[in-house]
């Protein structure tokens, strides 16, 4: 029934390519979570560009018997866009909750003060929906980073 569909495998070929053509290598994350903050910039060549953050809060567990509920910690990510989206986004209300995709780049980055190394996870605007707007009594999380 399925022979049709292997025919590179019976005919002795290779799995993957070795041709010169490379594939697009990709790295993308999804989000959902809340609105922290828009923010919108000029850059160097002019150009506007906007930075916004998603707040994600961990699954966490449920407390054993005898211990207190402990609140799982809630993790900013801060997305980068540019072009047609800074137009569509800048309209992004605190605290509403969305669906994002970002390509994303990882980068070690030392710091010329302290000779220290951090990490940098940039992310770069793919897609954003909005799926629930902000109602009087919802808030951003409480532990909204500084502006």
């Amino acid at each position: 029934m399925f022979a049709s569909l292997r025919p590179a495998a019976l005919s002795g070929v290779r799995a993957f390519s070795t041709s010169r053509v490379a594939a697009r290598d990709l790295a993308k994350m999804t989000l959902v979570g809340r609105i922290g903050g828009v923010d919108i910039r000029e850059g160097k060549n002019g150009q506007q560009y906007l930075t916004y953050k998603v707040a994600t809060t961990d699954k966490g567990r449920p407390p054993k018997e005898g211990e207190e509920y402990v609140r799982p910690p809630t993790s900013w990510h801060t997305i980068f866009a540019h072009g047609g989206a800074v137009e569509r986004l800048q309209f992004l209300e605190k605290g509403s909750l969305v669906y994002v995709e970002a390509e994303f780049s990882v980068r070690n980055v030392k710091d010329e003060t302290t000779g220290a190394y951090s990490t940098q996870i940039l992310a770069t605007h793919d897609r954003l929906t909005v799926l629930k707007k902000p109602t009087a009594r919802e808030e951003a999380p409480a532990d909204t980073p500084a502006e």
